[in-house]
């Protein structure tokens, strides 16, 4: 699965233990999103890369959803430099999306510390069109399978949205939307 520098983590209470089933309490009053942190930001040189995440001290902290309704918060402890590419013709959405394929940590486990090796960070590009579309649920899920994961049980997150044309040479805050995690 791609995780560049395993920057992405299934959230770990104290002593490296997950559980789903105990976060999914709390996080059934949100909508998957952005729960704190910066999210997606531009990239400090002008170019087509974005920055994605916060910190191993202050992470960015994002809940995912399976098909199912569970979700699970996830972490984001590092900056990481993702690449956007422009489409040939028209204007595309590109999604920035987070995902876990575990959602079965037991609470019992001590050597848990966010389960890395389950976790992913990817971009899934729309379809470019005249007039665009963010990314479908089934995109992304096809996406998360390509990725290694299984995209029809694994638990995923837009991060953002990146409204993309076909001349665009620089990404800028004002092209990205983060996704919130509403109440």
């Amino acid at each position: 699965m791609t995780n560049p520098d395993n920057i992405v983590r299934v959230r770990a209470r104290n002593g490296g233990r997950a559980s789903v089933y105990e976060a999914n309490g709390w996080a059934q009053a949100y909508s998957s999103g952005l729960l704190s942190g910066t999210g997606v930001t531009q990239n400090t040189s002008a170019d087509m890369n974005v920055l994605v995440g916060g910190s191993t001290s202050k992470p960015d902290v994002l809940l995912a959803e399976n098909p199912a309704g569970y979700k699970v918060a996830l972490d984001v402890v590092g900056q990481q430099a993702v690449a956007i590419t422009a489409p040939a013709t028209n204007s595309r959405i590109s999604a920035i999306v987070a995902y876990t394929d575990d959602l079965s940590l037991p609470t019992t486990e001590d050597t848990v510390t966010g389960s890395p090796a389950s976790c992913g960070l990817i971009v899934v590009n729309g379809t470019a069109a005249a007039n665009p579309t963010a990314p479908t649920d089934a995109q992304i899920r096809t996406a998360i399978t390509a990725d290694g994961a299984t995209g029809s049980q694994a638990a995923y997150c837009v991060i953002a949205t990146i409204l993309v044309a076909n001349n665009t040479a620089i990404i800028t805050d004002s092209l990205i939307t983060l996704n919130y995690a509403g109440s």
